[in-house]
């Protein structure tokens, strides 16, 4: 390849205008299009990769119960007993829970609240900024916020031993200010409470009388340690007075984001299965983008076949025209990756909203991923400089000057990249079909009570008039009814069991009011609704209970948890669902709240009559103002809830919804200019079929034959790599759709209308052209 090559290259793109363009937009659209799948899969795995000991830090969990909090008071024993551990730090995160923020005048919400120690800095070493002494943490009241957010709430002065409320009930003194965590981080972060004191210890759990404080436990191992043997020893070490510990294991940080859920687990998450799925719809553009800059390269040979032939009469070897074809390829394909480069930086920003991450053009240069984008485009080059070794090496010099026809569409290999494009096409849109679907199901499906119309208001927790603001709510003409409980489907924190029974069952428990049932629309299945009488001494459970304990009804079972006597059983709902359609339904144990305690009852749930929302929404904000003059309204719509727990799985689905909307763009491209080659190939035997009284429509079905038989076949190709990647994503659903055969017949429908439009396109002008001019032409 040399310069002559390449201005020679130069010379025939802007010959060939149309097959220039056509390749070379189609090339560098569906290049950008991997590149932003490679950068979203590249930050995916890099996930907790960023701390300095990240490859020795694990956390504990027991993998009996698939459980990762464990009693606060063991992490002294992990930091004192193992020689392994070098450093050991107690965390908990509330990263999905919005929270309320005070410091004098100032007040907002955020997300991302951590309970920890100090040494949590051993483990995780976010710099501190500025403190008020030599650790993080000063004192048992400490309170620690990030950079980010202390602009937010003291955007002109300095939080440095500021007062600050968390969660209305956390109240503390700003020590120390530090960076934002990393976004490659699962751990994430505004505000860092101090858990060496027992006030600010977020979530308590009991059975049979005894309460603990469940946490996560991060520990830095001593490199080259056997995770197996250490946990071996900690199951044998497990302190007898902990029997809801039934073994320990280690989990590296690093396999936490992409690894199956784990009860209690608060840093955040990704999805390996949705994961392997956007890496194969990556992969299915490039292919496609592959296949269609050969189709347009390959169509553009035969054009050219005279020239080439005339080369060979003036004595070029197969050598020199495999370099000019390299050069050719070369400056297309090097061109296509400049301008997939551009449009990647135009629409970065795009990619980042519809991802939900901040990817970023300099990771480009990262050596892994120049290696690959560099090597990549080498291959790229490479396959598509090959591709006319197939026609050059099986023609000599008169062939090329006395047939224009060239192995018509007979070519195995035309064929093979025909069928991979179709079928790639076809599973990209049944992909797209199946998500759809099953997001659909999943935000309208039964939830086991009623969603529509009903509003979720949060009261502070210092707030004491509960009843007195129920009533007032009630009297409103908005209100068909109301209730309070601690926890409500979508949000509840509450989890007990049973400490006199035989069987391990925990138990998602809420405590309700006895007008929590009618507010809801939850069936009861057995039994009746709490009673006046009832209050403070009777609990219903849901179906999944009664099955889990091997009940065949309830009469006289007792709940034995959180007061003395335990809480009578009197009725059995039907199942609802607390979690998303990700979740199996849970045991569920649903307490009738004692009068003198709805104190602690800060969920409203109001069921809105059918009028004006705008007017409705003025009338609460009204009578809350009577009651906390000095706090916004904390409301959310239970289908807005809901709803948004399928976030991720709808940006997946327009992720790949926009790469196959690319994809049948490149595809349409691919067989236009297939189209071309074969209406050119058959100009003298379309004119000598008109002749003998061929009709146009004749000549268009007989074009179009040979697609319709590949899209077929595609279609059979397609359905079983569909079936294993649709399957594989749903397994993160417990709860799924049917993916019936009307998705995959939809998917070729669209495929077939494609074809045939793109085909018939292309072919009218030779099927309406003169057959005389056409046997001319010959």
């Amino acid at each position: 390849m040399n310069l002559h090559n390449i201005k020679l290259a130069i010379r025939n793109l802007k010959k060939h205008k149309l097959y220039s363009v056509l390749s070379i937009t189609g090339f560098s659209v569906g290049f950008a299009v991997c590149i932003f799948i490679a950068l979203f899969v590249y930050n995916e795995l890099s996930m907790d990769k960023s701390f300095p000991e990240s490859k020795n830090i694990v956390r504990v969990y027991d993998p009996k119960e698939n459980n990762c909090n464990l009693d606060i008071v063991l992490n002294q024993q992990f930091k004192e007993k193992y020689p392994e551990i070098r450093f050991a730090c107690p965390l908990e995160q509330l990263s999905d829970v919005e929270i309320a923020a005070k410091s004098g005048m100032n007040f907002t919400r955020f997300t991302g609240l951590i309970s920890t120690t100090n040494d949590f800095f051993n483990v995780f070493p976010v710099k501190t900024i500025s403190s008020v002494g030599s650790l993080p943490f000063e004192g048992k009241e400490a309170i620690l916020i990030t950079r980010s957010f202390a602009k937010i709430l003291f955007p002109n002065e300095d939080p440095l031993g500021k007062p600050i409320t968390v969660f209305d009930f956390i109240k503390g003194k700003i020590t120390g200010v530090i960076e934002d965590f990393p976004k490659s981080s699962s751990i994430q972060a505004k505000v860092l409470i101090n858990a060496e004191n027992p006030d600010f210890l977020l979530s308590q759990s009991c059975n049979d009388g005894r309460c603990w404080n469940p946490i996560n436990h991060f520990l830095v191992l001593q490199p080259q340690t056997e995770l197996a043997e250490l946990a071996k020893k900690m199951t044998t070490d497990i302190p007898k007075d902990h029997p809801e510990i039934k073994a320990i294991a280690l989990q590296k940080l690093t396999d936490i984001y992409l690894s199956a859920p784990i009860n209690g687990n608060g840093n955040l998450s990704g999805n390996l299965s949705l994961l392997f799925i956007f890496l194969s719809v990556g992969l299915v553009v490039l292919v496609l983008s592959i296949i269609n800059f050969l189709n347009f390269y390959v169509s553009l040979q035969y054009t050219k076949l005279k020239e080439i032939g005339i080369k060979k009469i003036n004595g070029a070897s197969f050598n020199n025209l495999l370099r000019f074809s390299l050069a050719e390829v070369s400056v297309s394909i090097l061109i296509s990756v400049a301008i997939s480069l551009v449009l990647f930086l135009i629409f970065l920003p795009f990619a980042n909203q519809l991802f939900q991450r901040n990817l970023e053009a300099s990771w480009l240069l990262r050596p892994a991923l120049l290696s690959a984008l560099i090597l990549i485009t080498a291959v790229i080059i490479l396959i598509n400089s090959l591709a006319p070794i197939s026609i050059l090496s099986r023609f000599n010099a008169s062939s090329f000057l006395t047939k224009m026809k060239i192995g018509g569409n007979r070519q195995t290999g035309r064929r093979i990249l025909t069928l991979t494009q179709f079928a790639a096409s076809i599973v990209l849109l049944a992909i797209v079909f199946s998500l759809n679907k099953q997001i659909l199901y999943a935000k309208h499906a039964d939830l086991g009570f009623s969603k529509e119309q009903l509003l979720r208001l949060k009261l502070p927790i210092g707030f004491k008039s509960q009843d007195a603001f129920k009533q007032k709510i009630k009297e409103l003409p908005l209100c068909e009814s109301i209730s309070l409980s601690r926890g409500v489907p979508g949000s509840v924190h509450l989890y007990m069991g049973d400490g006199k029974s035989d069987k391990s069952i925990t138990y998602q428990s809420l405590y309700v009011d006895e007008d929590f049932f009618k507010t809801m629309g939850i069936t009861m299945k057995a039994g009746r609704t709490f009673l006046t009488g009832d209050m403070g001494n009777a609990c219903i459970m849901n179906e999944e209970a009664l099955k889990q304990n091997e009940w065949t009804d309830f009469e006289g079972k007792r709940f034995m948890n959180g007061r003395d006597g335990g809480f009578q059983v009197v009725g059995i709902t039907a199942d609802f669902h607390i979690e998303s359609m990700h979740t199996k339904i849970k045991p569920a144990c649903l307490i009738a709240a004692a009068n003198d305690k709805h104190d602690d009852l800060r969920d409203i749930s109001i069921r809105l009559t059918p009028g004006n929302l705008g007017q409705q929404m003025d009338q609460l904000k009204l009578a809350w103002k009577s009651f906390i003059p000095d706090e916004p309204m904390n409301f959310s719509f239970y289908d807005e809830q809901f709803n948004a727990m399928y976030q991720k799985d709808e940006r997946l689905g327009k992720a790949i919804g926009i790469a196959s909307i690319i994809a049948l763009v490149l595809t349409f491209m691919g067989i236009l200019g297939q189209a071309f080659q074969i209406s050119m190939n058959r100009t003298k035997e379309i004119g000598i079929r008109k002749v003998n009284g061929a009709r146009v429509s004749d000549i268009l079905a007989y074009m179009n034959k040979d697609f319709l038989v590949w899209v077929a076949v595609s279609l059979v190709l397609a359905i079983p790599l569909t079936m294993f990647l649709i399957n594989k994503w749903l397994e993160d659903f417990a709860y799924k759709t049917e993916i019936g055969w009307l998705t995959y017949f939809a998917s070729g429908l669209i495929m077939l209308v494609t074809v045939i439009s793109t085909v018939t396109l292309q072919s009218w002008k030779a099927a309406t052209q003169n057959p005389v001019e056409a046997l001319r032409h010959e």
